[in-house]
């Protein structure tokens, strides 16, 4: 072997090849351990990361509908050139006793146990904002991040969206069937439950998802969101008037409750966005945030 290694042709190559795997080492370590490059000068400095929070229900429909989303989620957050689009929870409803289903070992999941058959009234969708307030009372909703996107399991994100929340401004989407002066019967429900005629009059067509929001915001307003909620689903005229809807103008009103001006856009949209109240009612709350529906309704159709 030293006699192989003598030949200077043998040594040659020798050093050759450990000098290359050298090289190459070097150059891994270095470029693995280089920092992220800057964000772009366009992008917000400190950037201010916001929470996805994805509310589900158990059942293989919206098992498929999550997996999609959180699949869409994580590619959108890959593209993400700002680093807004930060963490990610499913906030989960199931029956008492449940077994875990297969997607907790994928994504961060909170459960809550669904309300019992007859405490939701007959309506499911109630245990959207209960599912908040309980997991918030519990100490398992807890992020990192000072903003949290709302979402629901039909939503499907294209692209990332930028922060457009504020300390005093929170970001619906405005839905053209949530009108709060759809027609007369309407116009009074809303002014019943918003408790005048002035906070009627700001009521917004958006409901409780997609909402951009403080999170400081929605933990005010939770509690007044599930409230309302049952409070307009035990209210005849309103569950006639209203129907699916009723959710949505749940989180309006109890908004409204709170900020009379948000209640009655919640109450008319209470089925389809509980939320809208809880928008409603940070608005009102004082220095709770206002709702801009324009900035939400170029980014969707953008």
């Amino acid at each position: 072997m030293l006699r192989v290694l003598a030949r200077p042709w043998c040594l040659f190559f020798t050093l050759f090849f450990f000098f290359t795997l050298f090289f190459f080492w070097h150059v891994h370590m270095t470029t693995s351990a280089v920092a992220d490059p800057a964000p772009p000068s366009d992008c917000p400095r400190p950037a201010r990361p916001y929470h996805t929070l994805l509310t589900a229900s158990s059942g293989a429909y919206q098992l498929w509908q999550t997996r999609v989303f959180h699949h869409h989620y994580l590619r959108i957050q890959r593209q993400d050139r700002c680093g807004e689009v930060g963490g990610f929870t499913r906030l989960l409803t199931q029956p008492a006793g449940a077994k875990p289903d297969g997607l907790m070992a994928v994504m961060r999941t909170v459960v809550v146990a669904e309300l019992a058959k007859g405490e939701d009234l007959g309506f499911v969708v109630l245990n959207r904002p209960n599912s908040v307030v309980k997991a918030f009372e519990s100490g398992q909703l807890v992020f990192e991040e000072r903003f949290v996107l709302v979402c629901e399991t039909d939503h499907l994100l294209l692209k990332p969206m930028p922060n457009l929340a504020s300390e005093s401004e929170a970001v619906g989407y405005p839905f053209h069937y949530m009108l709060p002066t759809k027609n007369p019967k309407t116009v009074a429900i809303v002014r019943r439950f918003a408790g005048s005629d002035a906070a009627a009059a700001a009521v917004q067509q958006v409901g409780p998802s997609p909402v951009l929001v403080l999170v400081e915001s929605l933990k005010r307003v939770a509690s007044d969101w599930l409230k309302i909620s049952f409070d307009l689903k035990r209210d005849p005229e309103a569950d006639a008037e209203f129907g699916w809807v009723l959710q949505m103008c749940m989180c309006t009103c109890m908004c409204m409750c709170t900020c009379m001006c948000m209640c009655m856009c919640t109450c008319m949209c209470m089925c389809t966005c509980m939320c809208m109240c809880m928008t409603m009612l940070c608005m009102h709350a004082g220095g709770a945030p206002d709702v801009d529906v324009a900035l939400l309704t170029r980014l969707f159709h953008s």
